[in-house]
């Protein structure tokens, strides 16, 4: 690991002191302050468990007017008690812990729906960033070849991370480097080596970072930017909450995966009584139509030919939809001759309604067909 990034213990592992106020004189200090919660806490009382320790980092604090410098328009952040310790609204931070135990349910509901993935991301990240009242944050994914692209991100552009290859570089590496490791960080403000292939962080910003493991693979990278301030209590508390909603990201991703082998099994079992009720007909004509309708099903497309060739020459069959054919109609001509075409060239073709960068025997039987069948899409696949 780069000097200049703490990096704590796997996710699994984690028993970071709960949040105290930034500010707090317990904040850094050796002295165990108080919690409502043990380190562990269960994840339905995650956010009560913080007490007031996490609820004051997000709460406004009790504002009293200066006396000791009238012409000062600068009003103190808090009360301070006669130990110098501040003192934060009971109300405020009972409202804010209230609100953070709101956000962790909705991410909790969350990740047990079926929600398409985009919206997850986009709903999930949001909450999270809400709840620790952070700058901007962003969502990283690794695809199966291993590259690393920007998923979601709210307010990025805020810290700059992306303005210039001086900033990309160090933060890209950071990235890669949780990707690799595995392993939750958090990466101070201006910190690492500066030097080209070292990771490092160029914001002026606290980075928090978690992976997101499946399988044997990290699929995902959540990363917080928040305001530096904090002591370390605060910030490994800060983590601690990216990595308790990471989890439960995570089990989002394996229901999803789950449903998509579902779906997947689904399709086989269609494609398979497909093919069996294909290879159950004895008619030609009457097979050739159960081929066209439902197989216009399972490839999703609105409207599903099938062409046979004689000496050379094809005729089509059946049209899905379809119970006879008319052979003197024009559309149905056209798209004979746009397959005479386009079989010749001996693979499958796909045409827009343009015929540019396509053979130039295709041209023309192609615009007869799309001017009669008002088609965007249309795919010839030799058998």
């Amino acid at each position: 690991m780069s000097t200049g990034f703490p990096v704590d213990p796997a996710p699994g592992n984690l028993g970071f002191p709960p949040f105290v106020p930034p500010g707090d004189p317990r904040d850094g200090a050796s002295g165990m302050p108080t919690s409502l919660g043990a380190l562990q806490p269960p994840l339905a009382d995650l956010a009560s468990s913080f007490g007031p320790d996490m609820a004051a980092a997000n709460a406004p604090s009790r504002q009293v007017p200066s006396t000791s410098d009238a012409s000062s328009n600068q009003l103190p952040t808090a009360e301070r008690d006669a130990s110098g310790s501040a003192v934060f609204d009971p109300q405020l931070l009972q409202e804010t812990k209230l609100q953070i135990r709101a956000i962790v349910n909705e991410i909790a509901r969350l990740s047990r729906s079926d929600t398409p993935i985009e919206q997850f991301w986009d709903e999930f990240l949001s909450r999270v960033v809400s709840a620790l009242a952070a700058v901007a944050g962003a969502v990283w994914i690794a695809d199966d070849t291993g590259r690393i692209r920007l998923k979601y991100q709210i307010n990025l552009s805020e810290t700059q991370v992306l303005s210039d290859d001086r900033r990309r570089t160090p933060h890209s590496l950071l990235v890669k480097q949780t990707f690799r490791d595995a392993h939750a960080s958090l990466a101070p403000p201006r910190s690492g080596s500066w030097a080209e292939d070292e990771p490092g962080n160029p914001t002026d910003y606290l980075i928090v970072l978690a992976p997101l493991p499946l399988e044997d693979r990290v699929h995902a990278v959540v990363e917080i930017f928040q305001r530096p301030g904090g002591g370390p209590t605060t910030q490994r508390g800060y983590l601690r909450f990216v990595v308790q909603m990471c989890e439960l990201a995570i089990d989002f991703l394996k229901n999803h995966r789950l449903r998509s082998y579902g779906d997947r099994q689904a399709l086989w079992n269609q494609l398979e009584e497909f093919v069996l009720s294909i290879h159950r007909g004895r008619d030609l004509k009457a097979t050739s139509y159960t081929l066209v309708n439902d197989g216009r099903t399972l490839v999703e497309c609105d409207r599903l030919s099938l062409a046979l060739i004689r000496n050379g020459q094809p005729t089509i069959e059946a049209v899905s939809g379809l119970d006879a054919l008319d052979r003197r109609s024009p559309e149905l001509a056209a798209l004979g001759r746009l397959v005479e075409q386009a079989t010749k060239l001996g693979e499958t073709t796909w045409m827009s309604h343009s015929a540019e960068d396509l053979p130039p025997q295709l041209d023309e039987p192609l615009r007869e067909y799309v001017e009669l069948s008002h088609s965007k899409l249309i795919g010839v696949v030799p058998l």
